[in-house]
């Protein structure tokens, strides 16, 4: 999670938070080193970089 954060922050939380559907609260909070976001939390911001999740 926290290589996804650096990601999102070097894209703009604001405009992530907004294409995933979050809050910018939420958002900083699922990216917070040491957190347990919720899957489908995790699977919003990966497609809202524009990545696909597989689980395998």
């Amino acid at each position: 999670m926290e290589a996804i954060g650096h990601v999102a922050k070097a894209q703009g939380m604001s405009q992530l938070a907004q294409k995933a559907h979050l809050s910018r609260q939420n958002l900083y909070k699922a990216l917070t080193s040491g957190s347990s976001p919720k899957f489908d939390t995790v699977k919003k911001v990966v497609e809202a970089l524009g990545c696909k999740l597989a689980v395998v």
